[in-house]
């Protein structure tokens, strides 16, 4: 009788490894992305070796190639160095492979770029009518590019002024301002959301993303117009586990450059983001390599 063996279910590969973890740990989508870039980089450069392979003189090769051949900022450096740590220490667990005794980059202290009043004016002249509500809550309320683009409706206190921010970075929730400025536009934007939202659900569809399973707790949730994005456009597409009916509004791309106000102190009394004292422009654009 021939010998059957018991066939061992495939090892995850590596990157689907590092996006269990990442969800495990709740980082952030952007966090988690960063990671897997930096990680394809790190196994790339030695030849498409595995990690397991690889040790601490390997990690400070790669980290010495970024500093003096591609001349990389310290931020990106320690980024880079944040995410080979977080490969060996928490999806491999093998953190001797790339140890705490590597040093980080000490980062240079710059002066932030600040725009004057009539810099920000042209700046937001020139952006397009669909995007400028989103671009002007970055500069005018503080907000980061994803927090904007994922703002719902209950976010949103017109008549407190003030916008909540969930889970923004850290995981952290706050409020910050909205300005008055904005109150006007923000007011038809949440209107014109409802409308469609409601069209969308007398055709079958209306659907919104819900963190934490939310949507399995309490299914109803999935379909209430307090829960659906602001900056969302004419696309849709289809839901996961859903009918094929069960569609859900596309919100604006993350296309546009990452770039938010410092704090709700720039903006003036009046809390115009177009006639702000000083605006604070963070670049965010990552270092090809």
């Amino acid at each position: 009788m021939a010998d059957h063996q018991t066939s061992r279910p495939a090892e995850p590969r590596l990157l689907s490894r590092v996006h269990a973890v990442a969800r495990a740990r709740h980082l952030s989508l952007r966090t988690e992305e960063v990671y897997r870039s930096w990680i394809v980089r790190f196994v790339r450069f030695h030849d498409l070796r595995r990690p397991a392979q690889l040790g601490a003189d390997d990690v400070r090769r790669f980290l010495e190639w970024l500093a003096t051949e591609r001349a990389v900022a310290a931020s990106t450096l320690n980024q880079a160095h944040a995410a080979i740590l977080f490969l060996y220490r928490d999806v491999l667990r093998e953190p001797d492979r790339c140890p705490s005794s590597i040093p980080y980059a000490r980062p240079s202290k710059r002066e932030a770029v600040v725009l004057s009043p009539d810099e920000a004016s042209r700046l937001l002249a020139t952006v397009p009518a669909r995007r400028r509500l989103v671009v002007s809550l970055l500069y005018g309320a503080g907000l980061r590019l994803m927090e904007a683009l994922t703002l719902r409706v209950k976010d949103v206190d017109v008549g407190r002024r003030r916008v909540h921010v969930r889970d923004g970075k850290g995981g952290r929730d706050r409020f910050t301002m909205l300005p008055d400025a904005l109150r006007e536009a923000m007011v038809a934007q949440i209107e014109a959301v409802r409308r469609q939202h409601l069209r969308d659900v007398q055709r079958g569809g209306g659907y919104v993303v819900l963190p934490h399973a939310f949507d399995r707790k309490s299914p109803s949730a999935a379909r209430l117009a307090m829960d659906v994005g602001v900056p969302r456009v004419a696309g849709v597409c289809g839901c996961p586990d859903r009918p094929a009916a069960a569609t859900s509004r596309v919100r604006l791309d993350d296309s546009a450059s990452d770039h938010r106000g410092g704090s709700a102190g720039g903006v003036d009394e009046a809390g115009d983001p177009t006639h702000a004292a000083a605006f604070v422009c963070h670049a965010s654009a990552a270092m090809r390599v």
